[in-house]
């Protein structure tokens, strides 16, 4: 028995030998599968059939055009991935490189397929930029114009002239008579001090005139600043008579806004009566928006046109900006005179005011023409051979439909205007084309 289990020892050892070495062979393998599958995947690449300059090393969108990322065929080699560095991943949030013009190319349009999609170029020209700003206006008082009256001494009013607002009156129309106890009794002490002076006169009494003739003048000074008017001065001195009541008129001409007073009624000193306000210049608010606040100054003329009046329009200018945004509306208000002889313009209208802003004589090319990236604008240009070549521009202020060109033309050039659309897509397919044919590439 010793014999037999002494025998079956050393089989049991060579079948677990055995066993082991398969399971490591096995775990050998199965990394080497492994690395071999990550490095295939590693070395995958897509493109963006439109935009070529995009690619990623996964599947994914163009975040230009939203094209679906297409395989490219073959494998990249460590090169194509140090020479692709500067390339624009899929889904990432870095900005079109400058070098964009090296991924599009010069393309020939012939004359009947021109025709089919409208392509039209222009020439390069210098023209005047002129910017126009529109904002929302209302029509005001000039703030200036308004006259606030009122009585500087108490009493009753005995008559109303001006019972209406809206009412037209002219400077020194009269506006009410007024019952007032001191007015009357000062009118009084006026004559009385005029008589005593006479007097003094007379006797010649050595400083006594001098005397009369001060406080004669105290007495006039004080009805003065009551407010007496210098017609009933005149009349006072003419008949020697004080009378019960004074009248008070208009201090200028305008249309009453505001009318606080009846007949009868029993007024204090200070009291407000009347608010006139004379319409013969008038104010229009405009609210400009924050974006076209620069472009607004004090001195610039500006046209007001209103729905109610379609065929007239008002000119004037501008003569205050206020230094305060409103931050509600994030507008700013701008400040408009204009002369109103007719007295069309009505406070309380709505319309728009029109602003120009002269930016001078520059290189200019309709908007149309720009096609915009994230970093840069491009153009196409008709170069001496008829053909399209895509063209990097820096651009200034725009204004009537045209952006002024600081750098990339010069007047005489031509531009494509319309189907620039179609022009890039052909520009960026033959790019593309370029691309793959050229050595290194796709291998």
């Amino acid at each position: 028995m010793r014999t037999a289990h002494a025998e079956a020892a050393p089989a049991r050892i060579r079948q677990t030998g055995a066993m082991g070495l398969l399971f490591f062979l096995l775990f050998l393998a199965a990394l080497l599968l492994t690395g071999c599958s990550d490095r295939l995947e590693a070395e995958r690449s897509y493109f963006c059939p439109m935009h070529p300059e995009v690619t990623g090393s996964k599947p994914g969108d163009c975040p230009i055009c939203g094209m679906r990322l297409v395989e490219r065929e073959g494998r990249t080699s460590g090169a194509d991935h140090a020479g692709g560095a500067g390339r624009q991943e899929a889904g990432s949030e870095k900005a079109l490189p400058p070098q964009i013009l090296a991924d599009r190319a010069p393309v020939a349009i012939p004359a009947r397929h021109a025709d089919w999609v409208d392509l039209r170029t222009e020439e390069v020209v210098v023209r005047r930029i002129v910017r126009e700003v529109r904002a929302s206006a209302r029509v005001v008082p000039d703030e200036r114009r308004l006259h606030r009256v009122t009585a500087r001494a108490g009493g009753w009013v005995e008559a109303l002239y001006v019972n209406a607002s809206g009412q037209a009156v002219r400077k020194g129309d009269p506006l009410l008579r007024l019952y007032s106890p001191e007015i009357y009794s000062a009118e009084q002490e006026y004559l009385i001090a005029r008589r005593h002076q006479e007097e003094l006169a007379r006797k010649e009494i050595p400083g006594a005139s001098a005397a009369g003739s001060d406080l004669l003048a105290a007495s006039r000074k004080r009805l003065e600043l009551w407010g007496v008017p210098e017609e009933e001065m005149r009349r006072l001195d003419r008949e020697g008579k004080a009378e019960k009541t004074v009248t008070l008129s208009s201090p200028a001409s305008g249309f009453v806004a505001e009318k606080n007073v009846v007949e009868g009624q029993k007024i204090e000193a200070g009291e407000p009566l009347f608010l006139l306000s004379d319409l013969s210049k008038i104010w229009v608010e405009a609210d400009l928006f924050e974006a076209d606040a620069p472009l607004v100054e004090v001195g610039m003329e500006a046209v007001l046109v209103l729905p109610s009046l379609p065929d007239r329009s008002f000119k004037g200018k501008v003569r205050f900006l206020n230094p305060f945004l409103d931050p509600s509306t994030r507008t700013l208000r701008a400040r408009i005179e204009l002369s109103n002889p007719d007295f069309l313009l009505k406070p309380g209208m709505l319309g728009e005011a029109r602003l120009r802003r002269d930016f001078g004589e520059h290189p200019a090319v309709p908007e149309a023409a720009l096609l915009k990236t994230s970093q840069s604008a491009l153009v196409y240009r008709q170069n001496e051979e008829g053909r399209l070549e895509p063209v990097e521009v820096e651009t200034g202020v725009a204004g009537g439909g045209f952006v002024r060109v600081i750098r990339g033309l010069t007047p005489g050039d031509r531009v494509v205007t319309s189907g620039n659309f179609l022009v890039d897509s052909e520009s960026s397919l033959a790019g593309a084309l370029r691309s793959a044919s050229s050595p290194g590439r796709g291998e």
